[in-house]
Parts: structure tokens; sequence; C-alpha cells
């Protein structure tokens, strides 16, 4: 009414030449609740009927009005924070509980232009412009998917639950998960994930600049490997991009038996140390979880590694393994090299002597103390103190040549210590081949080891069991400890020891 009101005021109080007219309507435009209303008045003639009827505005005046509502006022955006709530730190910061958030549906989501419920047919968008405006068939059932389709953007998705075998390492990471081949044509080959982590580099434009690296293995288990690595934004693209290096890097390795080592093997790469050395068919793969994966990819299913020193530089333990399987030498490069022929002694035979390779004509070593084989490459002494580089252009990962130079260590001052301890006296330095077998020594693990010697913990058995008398012992155990197994622990205690607990 009020609206009405202010508009037959403003009709009235203008002139009424403003308004000269004999046969048509015509309108004006006022402003009624903030919008501009089209508004339609009589002929002149009629106007002195109109003062005295005011229900004669009701059929003739026809005022649009749109209220303003906060669909007009607010974005999408801000009403679908309404219903799913606040996120990230605003989410943390807020008081009160709040309900299980769902994610908003999209409902843009397979929407068409010209398509509507009304099925109007617009020629020259969803129709030739030979046809006329009408309204077409209702399709009920391509709304009714076009709705399932969009509520399928507010499901959370799940992740996909894989199987024991196929989940890798832990079922939350993607190491040791298996990606696919590196192209579709090459179906025998698998790859593997080594390595995946979220890596940043503080720049001045973007700040912290933050990417994902992946680190990749391939092969197709007959003795092909290559690993590759690579950095992208997304972890899709750093998998794709780490899987053709991969596929560039091919290197062949030749297996013993196609199953197992020639013989052990000792390689030091960087912090990390590894001791490798073949074992009987099924006794299986007793390794590191990422040497284990390594040996997967290869064909490898018969050994035993242990790794010494860094066991998390996954990168540094691919290189190092794929180096010590570049050093494998048959048992006929063996004779070759050492002049010497390759016996095995197996307890299943009785110890008979069982000849593997001998030497070819004319391969003689001379075995004497000074003597120094320096055209072997296994002869070659390696220390921490005399480290050579070596050229290793497919197992390098990233180039050498961009690393910067380190320091020069500090000059050693005297001291007087020195009388006490013997400074050259270094545990990691390897003895030479050719005096090992000038002082009598033939045994081939000894040889290839080089006088190494694995670190070998002791174990805490008898420890364990000394202290299954301690009244301490017992209080700690007796809440969680378990009947079966503690009558178990009594009866070997007892058989050990000769005295009952």
């Amino acid at each position: 009414m009020m609206g009405l009101r202010y508009l037959t005021s403003g009709i009235l109080s203008k002139s009424l030449t403003a308004y000269s007219c004999k046969s048509r309507l015509f309108s004006a435009d006022y402003r009624l609740s903030g919008l501009f209303t089209p508004v339609s008045c009589p002929p002149l003639a009629k106007l002195s009927t109109l003062l005295y009827n005011t229900h004669a505005f009701t059929p003739v005046i026809r005022v649009p009005c749109r209220y303003s509502t906060i669909f007009s006022d607010y974005p999408s955006g801000m009403l679908w924070e309404g219903v799913t709530g606040p996120k990230g730190g605003s989410k943390r910061r807020a008081r009160g509980k709040r309900r299980v958030t769902r994610p908003k549906i999209d409902l843009h989501k397979g929407q068409k232009l010209g398509v509507g419920k009304a099925s109007i047919i617009w020629p020259g968008l969803n129709a030739d412009l030979s046809s006329t405006i009408k309204k077409g068939k209702y399709n009920e059932g391509y709304f009714k998917s076009l709705e399932a389709f969009r509520n399928k953007s507010a499901i959370k998705k799940k992740r996909a639950k894989l199987s024991p075998i196929e989940r890798g390492w832990t079922g939350s990471r993607l190491g040791g998960q298996s990606v696919g081949p590196p192209t579709p044509n090459l179906t025998d080959f698998d790859c593997r994930v080594i390595e995946s982590k979220v890596v940043a580099t503080m720049t001045a434009t973007k700040g912290r600049y933050r990417r994902f690296s992946v680190l990749v293995a391939t092969g197709n288990g007959q003795g092909l490997c290559g690993i590759g690595k690579a950095r992208a934004l997304t972890l899709t693209s750093a998998v794709r991009r780490a899987k053709s290096r991969a596929a560039q890097n091919i290197m062949s390795f030749e297996l013993k038996e196609g199953r197992t080592l020639w013989h052990v093997g000792h390689v030091c790469e960087w912090n990390s140390k590894i001791y490798a050395s073949p074992l009987p068919e099924g006794a299986g793969l007793i390794c590191h979880r990422m040497i284990r994966t390594l040996c997967n990819v290869i064909g490898i299913k018969d050994m035993y590694a242990k790794v010494e020193g860094s066991t998390t530089n996954y990168q540094a333990i691919a290189r190092g393994f794929l180096r010590l399987l570049g050093q494998q030498k048959t048992y006929e490069e063996l004779a070759n090299s050492l002049g010497l022929h390759v016996v095995e002694f197996a307890a299943d035979r009785n110890m008979y002597p069982h000849v593997l390779a001998s030497p070819a004509c004319g391969q003689t070593i001379n075995l004497s103390v000074n003597a120094i084989n320096e055209s072997d490459p296994s002869c070659v002494m390696h220390s921490k103190s005399q480290k050579q580089s070596e050229d290793l252009p497919l197992l390098a990962i990233s180039n050498p040549l961009r690393h910067k130079p380190r320091k020069p260590a500090p000059d050693e001052h005297d001291s007087f210590l020195d009388d006490l301890i013997d400074v050259d006296d270094d545990k990691t330095v390897a003895i030479n081949i050719t005096e090992l077998l000038a002082a009598g020594e033939r045994d081939l693990n000894t040889l290839m080891l080089r006088g190494r010697v694995p670190l070998k913990k002791n174990s805490s058995l008898q420890a364990g069991i000394a202290d299954l008398t301690s009244p301490g012992r017992k209080t700690e155990r007796h809440r969680y400890r378990n009947q079966r197994a503690v009558r178990l622990e009594r009866n070997a205690h007892t058989a050990l020891t000769g005295n009952p607990v």
C-alpha cells in the first residue's frame, strides 16, 4: 500500500500536459523500492473517474517487485560456507562444536547452455535458425541422471582399497607401490616407487616453492633395472617423469641361475655401507625393504643384505646396491682374473670339492707380496682417506658437476696423543687381493670383501634370560604378559640353566 500511495501521489502531482494522449496508454518510469518499474496510465479522458475510484488502479497498474534477498546479496561461496562450515585456520579458531562438514555440491556441473526443465526450443541456440520458439518435450531421465551426477561431488572420496600385496611398505604412503609400466608398450616392465617426499626451495619471488620429489625403479624381473628421479608441482606429474627417466637408464645385470648373486659384495655410498651375499634356493630375501623392492624389480629371489650406517638415505642405498650388482663377476671371470680355480665345498656333498670354473690357458698371476695387479679394478684399495672418483653416468641421478665443491679438511696438528694412538690406522681400509693371495688366503668371501668383516651385534638372548628372575622384570611384565609365552620362557630357562623359575 505504501508503494501504491507513493505512486498515486506522484501521478497526480505531475502536470496534465505531460500526460496528453488521446487513444492509447502511455508509460512512465517511477522509482519503487530501489528499482525502475514501468507504469501504465489511462488516457486523459478517464482521469477524472480515477480520482474518485481508487480501485481502478488495481487492474491497470502492474508493479513487478523484486525483493532483496540473501541470494542476490551474497555469492554462492559464502552461502555454501554456512552449510559446510569454515575451512582451514578459521575452523580451528572458531568457538563451539560443529557437525561433520560436508563438501559443497557444484550446481553448474553438467549444465548445458539452452537446456532447462522448461524445455524451450531456441532458434540458433539449441535448434536450427529455421525453427520457431516453442516448448519441447521434457526429458525426465536426463535431469534425474544430472542430479545424481551433481550429488556425487558431495560424497567424500574414499581411498581405493588395495590388496596387501599392492599396498607397498605402508598403507598410507606411496613407497613400494607399483605405478605400472613406464610406457603402455613395455608391458613386461614394472615400476616401483622407492622414495616420495615433498621438497621446498625458498625463492625471492614465490617464497617457499614446494614440489614433489619421486624416485622410481623399473625392471622386467630378468636382470634389467633402471632408476630415475624427478620433481614436479603435482605427485602424478613427478611419478610420470620419474618413470620416463628410469626407462632411459636401463642397465643389465647377470645373475647366478637367474635368482641370486655370484659372490659376496660390499659397497660404501656416502654414509651407507651395504654387505650382500647369495643364499640357496628357497631362502628368500632377507634385507632392507628398499633393497627388497629393487630385488623384486631386477629378479633376485634369494639374497641376504645388511645396511650399516645410514638406513634412511634411500637414494644413496639405491645407487650403492646397483653399483654392488655391477661389480659382480661370474665364476669364469673370477678364475681368469685371479688365475685360480673356483671350487665349491658343499655340506650336502660331504664337503667334496666341486670345480665351478678354471682359468683359461695363459691366465696366471704373480702371487708375490710386492706384486699389485692395478689393471684389475677389484684390486684397488678403497679407504676414507683415499677415495677415487668413479664414472657412473647411469647411477648418478643428478649431475655431479652441479654439486658445489666441499671445503678442504683442516690441517692436522701434532699432538702428544700421536705417540699413543696410531693415526694412520683406518678400520675401513681394504687389503689388496694380491696381498691376501700371497698370504695364503683362498676363501672367496674374504677375497671379495678384501678383509672386511660385517658388523654383527651380540645376541641379547642370554641377557633376556638372566633378567627373567629379577623382581623388576616380573613386575613390569605382569600386567601385559602372555601366559603361554611365559611358560615357554620358563621351560627354556630351566633347560639352559637347570634352575627352575
